[in-house]
């Protein structure tokens, strides 16, 4: 496979999301009296920030909700320098990928600055082209329909582990590889191919 668009998803993909997002998340959410477990928070990843603030914020409290955003947006930008790490063999894997000729993007339900933010600090920002992040009113599907508009491809792969990633890749008729290291195993393996590790995709994409 040759010359293609390869779409990245960001958190437990390239990215160990739990190393950031659960001290930020704990710490940004105890601000106002609410108490989360790892289990509670790693089962929201994946999830658009708004999304994760509906699901987690109590009803009695839902007025605190653009305080409870702005204290995760602040944690996270605080711990992403000091404690952002990829995968292990996720550079070498992006680094093989462009010399095969692919062009490589992201569509990630985070927002834009936490992507820049951890694509910088883990210096991996060189090897993508576009950046797609969670749009208000757009799908995961649109956002990978814009980027097949965008490189004017016929064919892409949609890298991910959750289900909003292999669903939107069907959805956008595009195959999906399921990194089954992530944070929705068992939804991975809905996918096109699977990946136990980030270092399988070179014989998938480059052989």
């Amino acid at each position: 496979m040759e010359g293609k668009l390869i779409i990245f998803d960001l958190d437990g993909t390239l990215y160990k999301t739990e190393e950031v997002s659960v001290p930020a998340l704990k710490e940004a959410f105890s601000q106002f009296g609410i108490i989360l477990s790892e289990k509670t928070i790693l089962n929201q990843f994946g999830e658009p920030t708004d999304q994760i603030i509906e699901n987690l914020v109590p009803e009695e409290k839902m007025e605190l909700r653009d305080q409870v955003k702005e204290a995760i947006v602040q944690k996270e930008s605080e711990i992403i320098p000091l404690k952002a790490t990829l995968y292990e063999g996720v550079r070498t894997s992006l680094e093989r990928l462009k010399e095969c000729g692919h062009e490589l993007a992201i569509c990630s339900n985070g927002r834009y600055d936490y992507i820049e933010k951890v694509l910088e600090t883990t210096s991996i920002d060189e090897y993508f082209s576009s950046i797609k992040s969670y749009t208000e009113g757009k799908s995961k599907e649109d956002l990978i329909r814009e980027l097949l508009s965008e490189y004017q491809v016929e064919e892409a792969v949609m890298v991910g582990d959750r289900y909003h990633d292999i669903e939107a890749a069907e959805a956008a008729d595009v195959k999906s590889i399921g990194a089954l290291y992530g944070y929705g195993s068992e939804e991975a393996k809905k996918a096109d191919f699977v990946i136990e590790k980030p270092e399988e995709i070179i014989s998938i994409l480059c052989e």
